[in-house]
């Protein structure tokens, strides 16, 4: 959440909430959960990569929303995990397989995400040709 600090003093609290509430989900560093979630599966895997290095470069900087530990929570990771089960998923397992790396994304957690980000970057520079895919919404 971005805190906005108003300078007009004649703006009435709905006015302010929702000056706020716009600028926090046009803001280009928000996470895309305020943002409708219309994506193909290589895009989905491209978000969980960046969010991950991101994690490591301290931008975010609790990994559960990476990876959602509560029961019931649901994160980047989840999704992602969804993506796998969508048939046809479109994308090609060729260095490893898509059982393999379900259970990897499974496993996912703030002591293993280097091997998840190997496997990620490796998954997508293999589909690349995937960019124009049939979208999957949310």
């Amino acid at each position: 959440m971005q805190i906005i600090y108003h300078k007009s003093s004649v703006l009435t609290i709905p006015q302010k909430y929702f000056i706020e509430r716009s600028i926090e989900i046009l803001y280009r560093g928000t996470m895309d959960s305020y943002r409708v979630r219309v994506k193909s599966p290589r895009t989905i895997m491209l978000e969980l990569k960046d969010s991950i290095e991101a994690f490591e470069k301290g931008k975010i900087k609790h990994f559960i929303s990476i990876a959602a530990k509560e029961k019931g929570g649901y994160a980047i990771k989840d999704e992602a995990l969804d993506a796998l089960t969508i048939t046809p998923n479109y994308l090609s397992f060729s260095t490893f397989s898509a059982k393999y790396f379900k259970k990897m994304l499974e496993q996912l957690a703030e002591t293993n995400y280097k091997q998840v980000k190997d496997c990620l970057r490796l998954l997508l520079d293999e589909n690349q040709d995937l960019e124009l895919l049939p979208l999957i919404g949310h």
